[in-house]
């Protein structure tokens, strides 16, 4: 149980990075039909 909490403490900031790199990208992409 500590380990796998341990081990999702590291990839949360990672999702994180990852999904908003995705959002960022998304408006950007808007921005550019726009």
């Amino acid at each position: 149980m500590a380990g796998s909490s341990k081990m999702g403490n590291q990839l949360l900031p990672i999702a994180v990075f990852i999904g908003w790199g995705g959002v960022s990208g998304f408006i950007d992409q808007r921005a550019q039909l726009l």
